[in-house]
This record gives structure tokens, sequence and C-alpha cells, in this order.
């Protein structure tokens, strides 16, 4: 742990040592800022930066002192004329606590595993389903256990069954509604009992790893007590990404409201341009991507079906099949855009015209223009990308930041 007896001063400290708070932090190190990460978690993904001298990295549990200084593992204080709170989802121990007792693999040691065996994998979330498939084609037999009546419940049924079908075609089999009862390690093996609609059944595997997450623990930082609005879900912040500490700004899963759309690269940039620049760059969650990094993908932005007729009863549904997937796109009354579904290998394209469509707020009156907005492309809506997305607009904030240092 890096550390001196005076104060270090910065002017941005990134809390989050994981895969958002990394790259929030290289992208402030890339703009000239003089950076902090703290990791209270120890994940690592960081490293890479502290070898190159782009951020001083600390490791060990945060708390905020006053506004502008925390200490890190008890021991060392900095101080900030910004911080970005960025903490990820932490890994849920499972249940039963037998699970635990006979060996569960993690998903950063799972690959170190031999594939070739017999797999379980408890949850149907997003990185659940990408670990199936992965294993699967690695030549594993994996069974993925939910205890929900369908996987991906945020995500569209429909688009969400082409994908099913095609795990299911690579070997994967999908058990919901399903609870774990208990696990025995007998030999080199353990045998699962799974509960399904009061019926029990055994089976006989290597592995098992959990793929389920629950919501970062911000209660240890300290925030209370500086009056930081807090509701059940995460940190309140506004449209800027600022908390009520108009010099702390949060990102991720602790902030309320915010989808579970992972590491968003115009989140990344204009957070970070915010907390740096004291700009007012606004973040709109309803064109975030929530992925599914599956083969082939699945893609949700915006509202799903129901919850668009649940808010509007003249709610429309736009499809557009195609040989190997499926692009759904959900309208209200008016016809602004409430959502955008889809799956397939070759769905890109289509997905960032419907998306950049609805960041422009156009409207959809006759399927001709459901068509025309899939035939375009992201370069077709360039005038209304931000203003800062170019290279000489780095060159200019790089030398903002210096000179604000």
């Amino acid at each position: 742990m890096k550390g001196t007896k005076k104060m270090k001063r910065y002017q941005l400290i990134v809390i989050g040592g994981g895969r958002l708070g990394s790259v929030i932090a290289g992208q402030a190190a890339t703009w000239g800022a003089h950076v902090a990460l703290l990791d209270p978690g120890g994940v690592g993904e960081e490293d890479f930066f502290a070898y190159e001298g782009m951020v001083d990295v600390y490791k060990g549990s945060v708390r905020f002192l006053t506004e502008h200084e925390v200490e890190v593992a008890g021991q060392v204080r900095l101080a900030g004329k910004a911080f970005i709170i960025a903490l990820e989802r932490v890994r849920e121990v499972p249940e039963p606590a037998s699970v635990a007792a006979t060996g569960e693999v993690t998903e950063e040691s799972g690959w170190r595993q031999p594939p070739t065996k017999k797999w379980v994998v408890l949850g149907g979330t997003p990185h659940g389903i990408e670990w199936a498939q992965a294993l699967a084609r690695q030549g594993a037999q994996v069974t993925v256990v939910e205890t929900g009546t369908r996987l991906l419940p945020d995500y569209d049924p429909e688009c969400l069954s082409i994908l099913e079908a095609s795990l299911q075609q690579e070997g994967v089999r999908v058990r919901c509604h399903t609870q774990v009862v208990k696990v025995v390690q007998r030999a080199n093996k353990k045998i699962i009992q799974l509960q399904f609609d009061g019926l029990v059944e055994a089976l006989e595997i290597d592995e098992i790893v959990s793929a389920d997450a629950s919501l970062p623990q911000v209660s240890g930082l300290g925030l209370a007590e500086l009056g930081l609005t807090y509701k059940e879900g995460g940190v309140v912040t506004d449209s800027w990404m600022r908390t009520s500490c108009s010099h702390i700004y949060a990102v991720g899963p602790q902030v309320h409201g915010r989808p579970d759309c992972g590491v968003w690269p115009e989140e990344v940039r204009r957070v970070t341009m915010n907390a740096l620049l004291g700009t007012k760059h606004r973040i709109d969650y309803s064109i975030a991507p929530r992925i599914v990094k599956t083969d082939p993908p699945l893609v949700a932005v915006g509202m799903s079906e129901e919850q668009a007729r649940q808010e509007d009863e003249g709610a429309r549904v736009w499809r557009a099949q195609r040989m190997t997937g499926l692009v759904k796109l959900i309208t209200r009354r008016d016809g602004a855009i409430a959502g955008i579904h889809a799956v397939g290998p070759d769905v890109d394209g289509p997905v960032e015209a419907l998306r950049e469509a609805k960041r422009n707020r156009v409207c959809l009156d006759r399927p001709e223009r459901f068509q025309q907005l899939l035939q375009q492309n992201r370069t077709s809506w360039a005038h209304s990308l931000p203003v800062w997305w170019g290279d000489w607009v780095d060159k200019v904030i790089r030398a903002y930041v210096r000179l604000r240092r």
C-alpha cells in the first residue's frame, strides 16, 4: 500500500477497484489528472494502472472523514477535490451453507479449472448465462439453476426464448423455479440436491459456481455523516451524477434507479468530465444498453413490453424478424420510443440506430418509418453525438486539467 506521513492531495479520488472504477480512473489519468483509486474489496483489476504509474492505488477499507478527506485501511489519509463512488456488485454467499462447505468455485478461479467437467451455475443472471455457454463450449456439461420463474426477468421473453433455444442446442440445461436443498462431498464429486415443484433430484457434479450478486454496501463509507441522500436501492444522484454533496459523484449499481448496464463508455466519459471540470453533462439512462454477452448476444434498452403497457395501454410493438434473431421496438401511443429489445449476431447496427432515434426523440407513426430506422446506422446521427467526441477535444481537456492541478 502506498502512503506517506504527509497527506496526499488528488484532483480526483475514485472509490471502487472493480472494472468500472478502474476504467474511470484510467480515463481521468489519460486526461492528465492526478488520480487515486481506492479498492475497498481488493478486487485487483486496477493493478495495471499502478504498474504504468498512471494512478496511485490504495487497498483497504475506505471511510470519509470530512467532505474532502478519506481514510484508507485506518491508516492513510488522502484529500481530494472531487470523488467518484464506483463500487460494483458483491458476489453473494450461496445458500445453503453446504454449497460453500464443499468448495464453491468463484468466477475468478473458475477459468483455472479443467473445463471438461460437470458444472452447476447458481443464478440465471447475465454473468451466469455467459459462464454457462463458455463452459459448454469448452466441453463441460452445464446446468443453470435459477430460483425465479425464468431467466433474466429484465429482458424481453420473446428474445430470451431465442437465446434459450441456442443454449439448449449447445447442451446447457436450464432449471428455473428450483431451489438448492443440500450439497454433500463424496470422494472427488459433489452431490447437489435440487427441489422443483416438491420433487427432489440429486445430481453428481464436479464444480459449483455462484453467479448471483447483491448491491454493494456503502454503509461503511460514512456517507450518512456527510448528509448524502440515500434511498432503498442506492445513493440518490441528479442528472449529472452528483450526490447531495456537489463534489461527490456516484455511478454503478449503488446508484438509485440506475439500470444494470455494466461499464457504459458514455457514462464513464461524462461523469469523469463532470467531476474533473465541473461541467454538467447529463446522463440519460433510458438509452443505456443492457447486454448479455452470449452468442447470440441479448440486448435491452429502456422499458419492456409489459412495463410500457402498464404505463400506456396504447403502447405498440414493432417486430423485425431476422434469419438468426429478432429486433423489437416498443412505442407509446404517441409513437415515442419506450424500449428496444434484440437478439442475434447482427443486431448491433439496428440497435445503435434505434438508440440514437430514441435519444433524438424520433416518433414512429407507420411501419415504413420503422424499416427506415433499421436501415440507418450510427453515422446517420453524427449531428446528435456529444461535442467532445473527438481527439481534438481530448487535447483541450488535458490542457484544462493540467491548469487545474
